[in-house]
């Protein structure tokens, strides 16, 4: 496995000329991510890189999907800035995310309230039609590849990228996606839009109970029997759906939008480790 801190000293050799590579914040099932701050036009990135003993032709598949995700503009989709490859190291940059992933809102507050879960769902849906008009899957959805910025705007990140992955042997971090993966997906069939609803729904059904309806630790996740479903003390505690609804909808967007940036943990006490898709 690549030393992040080995490879951290090769790009800011490699790379010099055109970024100054600040530290490691991740890892994911494609790539090890490090913040940076292009010289130009200047800004801060998430720069991901396919480690140098990644399978043979992974580097390339990325960079081809990577190019795709390029033309992607949309509000709801993290953009992808520019694909390159520099003394054989394969990597792409995207916009860096001043926030966290949705996965660590999760696990900081479990169960969340009913016009939060509205908001994303909203933002994620909005994401993907467009995506999805433009024949792109994403085939990686989960709170991992969700970011929520400081004022509660929501994007998804990675959008199509994941496909570089077909026929790659199973990592921790894409076992840990399976849990969000359609059947067929995970049977390895050809996958169309079907695929990322599926993967929504999951989504959904974690967000609102904070937990997820399968429990795997290998990609037969679809052959183990759920648990019953029952409601943690943060979930029974909410007002119940309707009411939320309604009071959503007298408010408007901009409070449920309100709303998902009162989500967010404290600024003091997240270091904002997985800006912009660490986790693919």
């Amino acid at each position: 496995m690549t030393d992040p801190s080995t490879l951290l000293a090769t790009l800011r050799e490699n790379l010099a000329k055109d970024y100054e590579i600040e530290e490691f914040i991740g890892r994911g099932s494609i790539a090890l991510v490090f913040k940076a701050m292009e010289r130009e036009p200047q800004r801060t990135v998430a720069l991901k890189v396919v480690p140098p003993d990644a399978p043979a032709g992974l580097g390339e598949r990325v960079r081809r999907e990577a190019r795709v995700a390029v033309n992607l503009v949309h509000a709801n989709i993290v953009p992808v800035y520019k694909v390159g490859e520099a003394a054989g190291t394969d990597f792409y940059t995207m916009k860096f995310v001043d926030g966290c992933s949705l996965d660590q809102v999760i696990a900081k507050q479990s169960a969340l309230p009913i016009p939060v879960v509205l908001t994303v769902l909203r933002a994620i849906v909005g994401g993907l039609a467009y995506a999805h008009d433009r024949r792109v899957i994403h085939r990686s959805v989960s709170g991992a590849n969700v970011f929520v910025d400081r004022e509660g705007g929501v994007a998804l990140a990675d959008v199509g990228i994941a496909r570089a992955l077909t026929g790659q042997a199973p990592t921790a971090a894409t076992i840990g996606s399976a849990l969000f993966m359609s059947p067929e997906q995970c049977s390895g069939q050809q996958v169309g839009p079907q695929a990322d609803q599926y993967a929504v729904g999951v989504l959904a059904f974690q967000m609102l109970t904070g937990r997820l309806p399968f429990e795997a630790d290998t990609t037969s996740v679809h052959h183990r029997p759920a648990r019953a479903a029952r409601l943690g003390p943060a979930a029974r505690d909410r007002n119940d759906a309707a009411g939320c609804a309604a009071g959503t909808r007298r408010r408007g967007a901009q409070g449920a939008q309100q709303d998902a940036g009162r989500a967010l943990p404290d600024r003091s006490r997240h270091a904002a480790r997985r800006p912009g898709g660490a986790a693919e």
